[in-house]
């Protein structure tokens, strides 16, 4: 076994192994490494996982927490599916902060809802954008150019996320959406969740508190974020590429996932296991993880060929 990268999640046909999944996971108080499998210094993108500490950067500069509710700030650090809920918030914002939509530079993403147009606002990044282009604007900075790296904003915001995850000079990259992302080790996510989870500074505290109150608004639909959050409490975020992040207030922990292949339900499934053997739920007793995610492996017909299997040994010391 790759002690590195351990085997996390494999899919099996035919009664043997088809695929593996390998990955690495760390749990972590803000004081640092409690459990995890795998090698914890691994650098991933953060990708999606790392909205709540772009937007925190902007909390604490440029941007007034107290004039956005829940649903916007929510919106602001999510990767929402374009739904009708979503887009009207959005566009409020847009119109509150006299913003025409054409400025977000995010592309576009089909929306949730065949009967939603897809435009820019159904970017699963748009309320990030949003953020961003407000900041820029506040600062007096340009924003026809707000995501690129070397744009005041951008440099404020990656300065702020190295220094919360105490990661200086991290690898800085282009995010699906065009604006910048940095890549960090699974440990420094793990503790900048768990930092996260335990709110210290106001504006984590408020991000925190926000995707508590309105868990419909960070994925929406069908999102297992969405139905983790309601129903258990704590934050839980998932990026591209198999990377997954949880901020579990009442342990005050955080937990970070990269599962190598970058297969996205696979890295669901094995998350949920790490939540299991942590004690925070139970998989058999919820029949929503059985709908949302694909635990097995059809046919064209829809018939059952495969299954999908988690492999996580792992719990707190």
């Amino acid at each position: 076994m790759n002690q590195r990268w351990p085997i996390l999640a494999t899919e099996s046909r035919c009664g043997i192994t088809e695929v593996a999944h390998a990955g690495v996971y760390v749990v972590a108080s803000k004081d640092g490494v409690v459990a995890g499998e795998g090698d914890g210094k691994t650098l991933t993108p953060m990708r999606s996982v790392g909205k709540p500490f772009q937007l925190a950067a902007l909390f604490d500069g440029p941007m007034a927490a107290s004039q956005y509710d829940s649903a916007q700030i929510t919106l602001m650090a999510s990767s929402h599916n374009g739904e009708q809920e979503h887009v009207a918030v959005l566009a409020g914002m847009l119109a509150k902060h006299g913003i025409a939509e054409s400025a977000l530079l995010c592309g576009t993403h089909p929306p949730y809802r065949s009967w939603v147009e897809r435009r820019p606002l159904t970017n699963n990044c748009s309320g990030k954008h949003i953020a961003m282009l407000v900041g820029a604007r506040n600062l007096g900075h340009s924003v026809t150019d707000y995501p690129s790296a070397d744009h005041p904003i951008q440099v404020e915001i990656i300065n702020s996320i190295q220094r919360t995850l105490q990661a200086p000079g991290a690898p800085v990259g282009i995010d699906g959406c065009g604006v910048p992302t940095i890549a960090v080790s699974l440990e420094q996510l793990a503790i900048g969740y768990a930092k996260l989870a335990e709110g210290v500074t106001d504006s984590l505290a408020c991000i925190r508190d926000s995707y508590l109150q309105a868990p419909f608004f960070i994925g929406g639909t069908d999102r297992i974020e969405s139905h983790l959050i309601r129903i258990f409490n704590f934050v839980a975020k998932s990026g591209s590429d198999g990377v997954w992040a949880v901020a579990i207030p009442s342990l005050k922990l955080g937990i970070s996932l990269k599962i190598m292949s970058g297969n996205e339900n696979a890295a669901s499934i094995v998350m949920l296991h790490i939540l299991e053997n942590l004690g925070i739920l139970r998989i058999p007793a919820d029949a929503e993880f059985k709908r949302i995610l694909d635990w097995d492996k059809r046919d064209c017909n829809g018939n059952v060929a495969g299954h999908f299997e988690a492999h996580v040994t792992g719990g707190v010391k």
